[in-house]
């Protein structure tokens, strides 16, 4: 590709849309950071940015068509996780059809599991990013605009010659705080209203921002696909870079609440513990997601203290024979600690995430053994899904070893929530897998002491709006499941 772009080089960065109502229902919507930060980056390269995020804009062709018209896009890069690549490609077709000389970039994780596939699969896409975006998307946009070819830089697939070619791997970003804050406001803010950032937490009562404190995940679930991107390891930021990026947003955004989106926020306890002071010092709240071996008594209290209203733990499944078939490096027994923990620290939303089919061999006694620990932990809040073999992970592997898939599987189908499932396990056909979900979230929500210890918690009227509007969402959607 030798396209020369003569000016100022001009990029629509933008989030792929779900393509599902569910999303604005009572599923979660972050403001997508890691967009904004490879947009950031750019910027500070010299380079404008415009970025859209269609899980939260509504897409209209025509508009979409008069957009470019006014942005006169050099470059259009669409971000895709699985469920959204074929949604992505249409955009895309949309593009080239309104001209066919802007250069046209996927990524995100299911082309960086399948960069070669993806190229095929998507004849329209110029070329794919594989794994972190910003260093290699940065590089192969300074090629295309002086006239370079993009052989030999590392992160991305391309055509050589009308031939796929996979370039080397590139580095991960060593030194995480040489990356610039990511920018808040390239999207409306006030968009992310329409659904809640996680359960109990939502843009509804709330001014919140999104923060990462790390890249990276160290452990090896086989259904997790972060691992695709950042493999096994964990890059941190320093506490002096996250504590001047939390003062920056309070100060420019006026927020009052911070969401942390690393996979594992307690990783490194003794940075926690500066931030915790950090949060009490501003008088935030704040809420993380964690593993149950990664927490103690301690540290809880700490959290508590410093204003964490929430944290969700991933437990994934009531017994101790698929924790281990999983990889998910906990027990039952860790578990019930954490959540005791928790409870007695006093923390206001403490969530419990389930799969089920976690493994393809899981039993219907199995099952029943999560359904039975969600209750025995108080866990407060649930989410329940329904397994889901990305592509990159030894799950993926697993079930397409042992036929486990339709044929004609459709990537749109690959969510983890809301969608026609094309896969079963060992045990249990595509429709047992959802009712066993519905079951689940049933035998849970409409127990009266569940409902009430939510009820009990909520502090103001549009809180109670909030929780009365995702459950009806949920009840419709229950409904729409018979």
């Amino acid at each position: 590709m030798k396209n020369k772009i003569k000016n100022k080089p001009r990029v629509l960065l933008i989030n792929s849309p779900t393509g599902k109502d569910i999303a604005r229902g009572f599923t979660s919507t972050q403001y997508p950071l890691s967009l904004a930060s490879l947009g950031t980056y750019l910027e500070n390269k010299g380079i404008d940015v415009v970025m859209f995020d269609f899980c939260v804009m509504d897409f209209d062709k025509e508009w979409f068509i008069n957009s470019l018209d006014k942005i006169r896009p050099d470059f259009v890069g669409v971000s895709c996780m699985t469920p959204t690549v074929n949604n992505g490609y249409k955009l895309i077709k949309i593009v080239k059809e309104y001209n066919p000389k802007i250069v046209s970039i996927m990524g995100g994780c299911h082309t960086t599991a399948l960069p070669k596939q993806s190229l095929e699969e998507f004849p329209l896409v110029d070329f794919v990013v594989v794994g972190e975006g910003e260093y290699t998307t940065e590089e192969a946009i300074s090629r295309i605009k002086s006239g370079k070819s993009l052989k030999g830089v590392k992160g991305i697939a391309h055509r050589v010659n009308g031939k796929i070619v996979v370039e080397e791997n590139r580095e991960l970003i060593a030194d995480l705080d040489s990356m610039p804050f990511p920018k808040r406001d390239f999207v409306d803010i006030s968009l992310y209203k329409k659904t809640h950032v996680k359960r109990g937490i939502s843009r509804k009562f709330m001014n919140i921002a999104e923060i990462m404190t790390s890249r990276g995940c160290p452990n090896a679930c086989i259904f997790c696909a972060t691992h695709i991107a950042y493999g096994f390891k964990v890059r941190f930021r320093s506490a002096e870079k996250i504590i001047e990026e939390i003062r920056m947003i309070v100060r420019d955004y006026k927020v009052n609440h911070i969401t942390i989106l690393d996979d594992t926020f307690t990783l490194k306890k003794s940075l926690v513990y500066t931030i915790c002071d950090e949060f009490k010092r501003l008088g935030l709240t704040w809420d993380c997601d964690t593993r149950v071996n990664f927490v103690t008594s301690d540290l809880l209290k700490k959290m508590k203290e410093s204003g964490c209203i929430k944290v969700l733990f991933g437990i994934e499944s009531g017994s101790d024979r698929m924790l281990k078939l999983i990889k998910k490096g906990i027990t039952i027994e860790k578990v019930r600690k954490a959540y005791k923990w928790a409870n007695e620290a006093g923390i206001k939303y403490i969530e419990a995430a389930f799969i089920v089919g976690a493994h393809p061999s899981e039993t219907k006694d199995e099952l029943m053994q999560s359904i039975k620990l969600a209750k025995q932990i108080k866990a407060g809040l649930i989410y329940v899904g329904v397994v889901v073999p990305f592509p990159g992970t030894e799950l993926y592997q697993i079930m397409k070893d042992n036929n486990l898939m339709d044929k004609d599987v459709n990537w749109d189908q690959f969510a983890v929530y809301g969608t026609t499932l094309k896969w079963r396990t060992f045990n249990f056909s595509k429709d047992e897998l959802l009712a066993l979900q519905k079951k689940f979230f049933l035998n849970y929500y409409l127990d009266p002491r569940v409902v009430f210890n939510i009820l009990r918690k909520i502090d103001s009227w549009p809180e109670f709006k909030y929780w009365f509007d995702i459950g009806m969402a949920f009840v419709k959607d229950m409904v729409k499941k018979r």
